[in-house]
């Protein structure tokens, strides 16, 4: 049991120490705008994870699980907010290149 739990917390560290997505936004925030922008991305990232963290300590699995249609929710309204994110990428690719 102690082996398996070295095992996770090894790749767990591993996975810590890689850039991710969020690395790239600040980085890419903070190199071709300011640094006010770069700590308002940071800061926006950093309450995304205590809203999940809050969640996950509080079982949304477990509220999932009884109210499956909360689930179905939270599903289409992820994707129509990426849905929305992409089009205002678009309309902002079309107006640099006008």
């Amino acid at each position: 049991m102690l082996m398996l739990f070295a095992t996770v917390a090894l790749v767990h560290l591993v996975a810590l120490m890689s850039p991710g997505p969020d690395f790239f936004f600040v980085s890419q925030t903070a190199a071709s705008r300011s640094r006010k922008e770069a700590m308002m991305g940071v800061l926006g990232i950093t309450l995304g994870i205590v809203v999940w963290a809050g969640v996950a300590l509080m079982g949304l699995h477990l509220i999932l699980e009884k109210m499956a249609w909360l689930h179905q929710i939270i599903m289409v309204g992820g994707g129509l907010y990426l849905l929305w994110m992409g089009w205002q990428l678009m309309c902002s690719a079309r107006q640099r290149h006008k």
